[in-house]
């Protein structure tokens, strides 16, 4: 599956996989686009927090999760 089309209604309801799991993935692609290396396992559970209570606001459901989070962690180092 594309992880650029799941949606956040998907990511929610485990249709594609565990939510973790994917969180897992996108979290790795995000850390190697930035160069990143450390992994720091309470910011990985505070983020996938963050993106879990973004998909459940209004609006994002039907957006994919990838664009959500790319906007929610856009900035973070």
């Amino acid at each position: 599956m594309e992880v650029t089309q799941i949606t956040c209604d998907q990511f929610l309801a485990f249709t594609v996989a565990d939510p973790k799991d994917i969180s897992i993935w996108m979290s790795g692609y995000f850390h190697a686009k930035r160069g990143l290396t450390t992994f720091e396992p309470q910011r990985f559970r505070d983020n996938y927090q963050a993106l879990q209570d973004a998909c459940f606001t209004q609006g994002n459901l039907k957006r994919p999760v990838f664009e959500v989070a790319e906007t929610l962690f856009a900035n973070q180092k």
